[in-house]
Order: structure tokens, then C-alpha cells, then sequence
């Protein structure tokens, strides 16, 4: 069986029950499969799989801390059969090898790694626009604020890794000695090292795209190109590191497999080319003086202003009909949270440096970065849990505090 392969779990994940096989797919003819189109459906559709199973994990593993044990299990087992499903909806060819086979095969491959990975990369992009606009407002500038939408842009990675860590676990008889604590820790920190891991390209391409380059040329712009498809594949071998060593870390019976790393990367650099030209063209013309006609503009600014209402009033809708366990369960996390204080850095030396020190001279940056973000975010959860238990609205408490 393939198992269950996510974005920030490259290696095979042994699900509870088999996976039923794939009706046999019909070879590739260029004529009836346009450009591979449905290979990137076929990838768009597996990853938003592979991101649902990691939530459900991500909530699971916070819901067996919480002594909902029950609840644990139902999520534990909709996140298997979740991503169950991620895997028969996988493209076609899934290896590097498959893919030299035949130019079809090789065709279908790229269009199923993009529709993979595009997802993300977008996600990810946006989250980093966002971090360094937030970030402006609040005055930052320079490396400070290229900080500030890396750390955006990894905060919604690490939900997915983290709960994808989770469910790993929970599948694997190496861990089954684990408490619910240590499986939660662990799952939490390796998610959030191959979030900050996952995030420095889309972060990186952001950032090109707000920053003008003095006299663009073409040959400037596809080296542009070539390099941020190479990190892409370079982000996605390292969090496939990260992962394989976190595994061997408490099973002393795995085997670091390095081609696995190689098809990481493959996979990696076939699904950012498209990414990295569509994100090069625009970049190039943006650095040449090329502008927006202002018709055009405003319709994106509306549409854009639409669908923001739109996504607001779902999410409040979404909000009314989460039954009031789950809330409660929710709660009961902020509140743990609060009560444990624990200490970031005393974890992260502890569990995750002897992960992460393979990244060599970035395991430094790595920490700080892992430490300031669950420092701020401990107090961030401190305050809600007193501001709820007050009934006090955010500026009253942050009025009381100072």
C-alpha cells in the first residue's frame, strides 16, 4: 500500500484499514487529456484531502490532551478515512521514475505536482502578503518585516504538518507507548519546524514581488525562475528530512531513506516550475513599469471586497453550527494552555534541536523564530482566557493591564 502522503508528511503513513486500488486509468492521449488538466484537478482534489486529514489529526491529538478520549478516536478515524481518500485522488504518476517512462507519463507528472503543491505555494503566498502588510502598519521595515510574513505564512502551514505529525503517530505501533501530551508536543514542534521550513519560498517569492529590481532583463528573470523552482524542490526535500528524522528519533528501527529525499525533491521542483514562471512573468513586468489598467484594477479591488464578505459570513455561519462540546473542547485547550505555561525554549532544546540541527547554521534562526512565536502566542491565549473569564471587551483588558 502507498499510504498517506501530505505536505508535510512525505513519507508513507501505514492507515488503520487498506486502501481500496484505483480502477486502472486510461493511458494519456493528448487530444482527450488537454495539457493534463485533469492530473492538476486530480492534485488540487488530494491535496484539500491531505489538508482535511491533517486538521482532523491537528484537532484530534488537541481533543485526547483534553481527556476526550471519544472524541479523539472519531477524529483520529475520519482523519484515516479522510486520507484514504487524498490517496486514491493522488495523479496518476506519483514517481520521478514513473515519470521518464514515456513524455505522457512525464506530462502527467508535472500537472499532477502542481495541482499538488499550488495550493500551498498559494496559501502560503498570501499568508506572507498579509504578515508583511500587517507588519507595515505596525512599522516594520527591512528584514523585520520579510520576519513578519514568514511567520504568517508559516502559521498556516503548521495546523496541516502538525496534524498530519499527529495522525502519523497515532498510526504507528513505534509510538503507541507515547502519552497524549508528548504525541500533541511533538506533533505541535515538527509541524511548526517544517511550516517554517515550507514557508520561506512562498515568503520569498512575496517579497519579490513587492521589491523592484533596477534594469530587468529576461535572462535575470528566468534565473529568477530557475532558482526559486530549485528552492521549492530544496523546501519540500527538508521538511521530508525533518519528518524522517523526527521518526527516527523515537523509532530506533527506521532507516533514513535518502531517495525518498530525491523524490521529494523531484516532486518539489516539477510542481513549482509552472509556479515560479506564472510568478516570474508577473514579476517581470511589474519590475519593466507595466501597469494595471485602473478599469481592471477596480474590479479586482471589488470582487476581492466581495468575496471577503462573503468568506466573513460563511465563517460566522460555520461558527453558529459547531455543536457546543466542540466549543467547550475548545475552551478546555485555551484554559490548558493558559495552566501549563510552558516553557517554548526548554522544549524546543529538547525535542526538536536534535531534529533541526541538520539545517546547520539556520537551526539558530529556526529557534527563534519557533520561541517568539509560541511566546506571543502563549500570551495571546493567557489574555483571551482573562478577557472571557472578565467579560471584558479586548481594549478594556489591555487598558487594565496597562
Amino acid at each position: 500500500m502507498e499510504g498517506y502522503r501530505g505536505l508535510g508528511q512525505l513519507y508513507p503513513v501505514q492507515l488503520q484499514q487498506p486502501v481500496v486500488p484505483q480502477a486502472e486509468i486510461t493511458p494519456y492521449e493528448l487530444g482527450g487529456n488537454a495539457l493534463g488538466e485533469s492530473q492538476i484537478a486530480r492534485g488540487i482534489r488530494s491535496a484539500f484531502g491531505s489538508a482535511k486529514a491533517g486538521l482532523q489529526g491537528y484537532g484530534a491529538s488537541i481533543a485526547d490532551v483534553l481527556g476526550a478520549q471519544q472524541t479523539a478516536q472519531d477524529w483520529y478515524a475520519n482523519a484515516n478515512a479522510t486520507a484514504q481518500q487524498a490517496e486514491l485522488d493522488a495523479p496518476r504518476v506519483r514517481t520521478i521514475g514513473a515519470a521518464m517512462e514515456s513524455p505522457g507519463n512525464l506530462v502527467d507528472y508535472a500537472a499532477g505536482k502542481f495541482g499538488e503543491f499550488a495550493p500551498y505555494l498559494l496559501a502560503g503566498g498570501v499568508a506572507g502578503l498579509v504578515g508583511r502588510g500587517v507588519g507595515a502598519v505596525a512599522g516594520l521595515r527591512g528584514a523585520e518585516l520579510a520576519r513578519a510574513g514568514h511567520l504568517a505564512g508559516a502559521a498556516s502551514f503548521q495546523p496541516f504538518m502538525a496534524g498530519e505529525q499527529a495522525l502519523q503517530m497515532h498510526n504507528d505501533h513505534a509510538a503507541r507507548g507515547m502519552s497524549p501530551e508528548e504525541v500533541l508536543l511533538r506533533s505541535q514542534g515538527v509541524g511548526a519546524a517544517q511550516a517554517a521550513v515550507g514557508a520561506a519560498v512562498p515568503n520569498a517569492m512575496a517579497g519579490q514581488l513587492l521589491t523592484r529590481t533596477a534594469a530587468p532583463t529576461i535572462g535575470r528573470t528566468l534565473n529568477q525562475v530557475g532558482v526559486n523552482s530549485l528552492g521549492g524542490g530544496a523546501g519540500v526535500a527538508a521538511i521530508d528530512v525533518l519528518g524522517q528524522m523526527h521518526k527516527g528519533a523515537y523509532d530506533s528501527s527506521y532507516q533514513f531513506n535518502p531517495e525518498q529525499v530525491g523524490e521529494a525533491f523531484a516532486g518539489g521542483v516539477a510542481g513549482m516550475v509552472p509556479v515560479a514562471g506564472a510568478h516570474g512573468l508577473v514579476a517581470h513586468g511589474l519590475d519593466r513599469g507595466v501597469q494595471v489598467p485602473g478599469k481592471v484594477l477596480d474590479t479586482a479591488q471589488t470582487e476581492i471586497g466581495k468575496a471577503w464578505d462573503a468568506t466573513k459570513q460563511r465563517a460566522s455561519d460555520l461558527i453558529d453550527v459547531i455543536p457546543q462540546e466542540y466549543k467547550d473542547t475548545f475552551k478546555q485547550g485555551l484554559e490548558w494552555v493558559k495552566e501549563k505555561d510552558l516553557d517554548a525554549g526548554e522544549f524546543y532544546d529538547k525535542n526538536l534541536a536534535p531534529v533541526v540541527k541538520v539545517t546547520g547554521a539556520a537551526a539558530s534562526a529556526l529557534r527563534t523564530t519557533f520561541v517568539d512565536a509560541a511566546n506571543r502566542l502563549k500570551t495571546e491565549v493567557g489574555d483571551e482566557v482573562d478577557r472571557r473569564v472578565a467579560g471584558l471587551d479586548p481594549k478594556s483588558l489591555a487598558a487594565a493591564k496597562a
